[in-house]
């Protein structure tokens, strides 16, 4: 086997694959489901970026078993899933439904059984025209098949982020979402990735050699940068952020459930919906909560005494902002009177940001632009200098 530029792109992208793998497996008990997810899809796109050493180490002396491992390709998309999930829920767990993941696996390898599998085994066994069929129906099937699903579980992965994205600033008032863009870029990164194994498929049955190895060559590389991005960002990023509990609901589906089973609730938020945001208005004023950059929708909802359903139709729908939105202003308005201050002029930007409830100069910063138009430097200057 010659050890040409895209069977060396190959082989690093092998080696980096199973060898974060196995770091994954290694560490971190707590997210270890999580861990196994990815651990496992790495492990078979690894197997996947690796096929001419398959093709060349394994099919050559044990067909069936090579081609086993290339029917592994139909597990990759539903690890994919299965690890977006359980990074996004706090609460996943690995469910009896779940296997029903495994269909397309153990579909395409029942119809391998007589065209494929048996020929190897004992070519009497097999029907007639089985090399045929296996090259003229099954192959085209698969490839087209594995396409299909990867973008199926693509889309679906998507609707799921959204969802959670939407959740989280319904629920929680650190603004920060890097596990959202990691995961999104994740999918979209493999999407590309996708579209392009799809051009190159369909120039490897048309036979078009030169463009065909010019796009095989591009994706080894772009599968080489994406593992080396992953490595990268879960070195960087170990726990990028807390998820959220699969039960919880978006106010959306809250009064649709209201209103579907007529509650009581929707009632007393209509009577007293003024008096119950004035109270919260005065404990978030009075009692600072907001100072806490974990403060949740829950924790709140706890200590003004209320229902976390009935907190979020009056920040999230009534009120019409998101409760990160809610609580950042506060946060903000904090920061704006310190920054005013002549007799605090003497505390740090990054002091400031961490005594008003934020975690992160970069969302502190964000934030504060957005409300004011300035940045926290230019906007103390400004001030402290009209004040002079």
């Amino acid at each position: 086997m010659d050890l040409n530029f895209q069977n060396i792109i190959s082989l690093l992208t092998v080696f980096q694959a199973f060898l974060f793998a196995i770091y994954l497996i290694s560490i971190n008990p707590e997210r270890r489901i999580s861990n196994y997810l990815i651990a496992g899809y790495l492990i078979i796109f690894g197997l996947d970026s690796g096929a001419s050493y398959v093709m060349y180490f394994v099919y050559s002396d044990f067909p069936i078993l090579g081609m086993i491992i290339s029917m592994t390709l139909y597990l990759g998309a539903p690890l994919l899933f299965l690890y977006i999930k359980s990074s996004i829920y706090n609460d996943f767990k690995l469910r009896k439904v779940d296997s029903l993941h495994l269909l397309p696996f153990v579909i395409m390898n029942l119809l391998l059984i007589p065209y494929y599998y048996l020929v190897h085994f004992n070519r009497e066994l097999a029907p007639q025209n089985a090399e045929i069929i296996f090259e003229e129906i099954i192959m085209p099937v698969n490839y087209v098949a594995i396409h299909v699903q990867l973008t199926s579980y693509l889309i679906a992965s998507y609707v799921l982020l959204h969802r959670y994205n939407k959740l989280y600033f319904e629920n929680f008032s650190n603004s920060e979402s890097y596990k959202y863009k990691y995961l999104m870029q994740l999918i979209i990164i493999i999407f590309i990735l996708d579209i392009i194994s799809l051009v190159k498929n369909v120039l490897m049955f048309n036979m078009r050699g030169i463009i065909y190895e010019y796009t095989l060559g591009i994706v080894n590389l772009m599968a080489l940068i994406m593992v080396c991005w992953i490595v990268i960002k879960a070195l960087q990023s170990p726990e990028l952020y807390k998820g959220i509990n699969s039960k919880l609901r978006s106010v959306s589906e809250i009064l649709k459930e209201n209103k579907k089973h007529k509650t009581g609730e929707e009632t007393i938020v209509d009577e007293s919906s003024n008096k119950v945001i004035s109270k919260i208005k005065t404990h978030m004023e009075e009692d600072a909560p907001y100072k806490d950059a974990s403060l949740s929708l829950d924790e709140l909802a706890r200590q003004v005494k209320i229902s976390s359903k009935e907190l979020s139709v009056l920040i999230n729908h009534i009120m019409g902002l998101h409760f990160f939105d809610f609580v950042n202003e506060y946060r903000i308005n904090h920061a704006k009177q310190i920054l005013s201050d002549k007799d605090q002029s003497d505390l740090t930007v990054l002091e400031i940001l961490y005594e008003v409830g934020f975690n992160s100069k970069s969302s502190f910063n964000t934030e504060f632009k957005k409300r004011t138009g300035l940045t926290p430097t230019v906007y103390r200057k400004t001030n402290l200098l009209s004040s002079s």
